[in-house]
């Protein structure tokens, strides 16, 4: 990370998985999943 953030305007992307299941007062729904993919550019501070 530190060698990224050396050069302006590099990009990382952070990548996981939202895990989620609905209920009601008498049931719950399936277990579902959604991957999610977040890029993040670095821009020098000040």
């Amino acid at each position: 990370m530190r060698q990224l953030a050396q050069k302006p305007g590099s990009t990382f992307t952070v990548k996981g998985v939202l895990e989620y299941q609905a209920c009601t007062q008498s049931s719950c729904g399936e277990p579902r999943q959604v991957p999610l993919s977040w890029t993040v550019r670095l821009t020098p501070l000040g």
